[in-house]
């Protein structure tokens, strides 16, 4: 889901900002969605809350009050449970022998 991928814009790793920039991508209304995956700056988190803010505005009212993909009555991310699930990621750095 979107607003799922937008806080992967986010993501300390350069690969898994890259994987959710081509998910975004993928969806039609966003084809064109410009983001440098390997940007360092602020600007990454601003693109990713241009997207929820976009996401906002087309979103289905029936992604409405749905807990089993973390949404609120409102239809936004519940932030906090999302944010809890991310602390059991793995964030240890490795290397790939190519």
């Amino acid at each position: 889901m979107l607003p799922y991928l937008a806080e992967l814009l986010d993501d300390p790793c350069d690969a898994v900002r890259f994987v959710a920039r081509r998910s975004v991508r993928s969806r039609e209304p966003y084809r064109d969605f410009e983001f440098d995956f390997q940007d360092q700056s602020e600007s990454r988190r601003e693109r990713a809350a241009d997207l929820i803010e976009q996401w906002r505005s087309n979103r289905s009212p029936l992604l409405k009050g749905r807990a089993d993909l973390l949404l609120d009555e409102f239809g936004d991310v519940v932030k906090w449970e999302f944010q809890r699930l991310l602390k059991f990621r793995d964030q240890r750095d490795m290397t790939l022998a190519e």
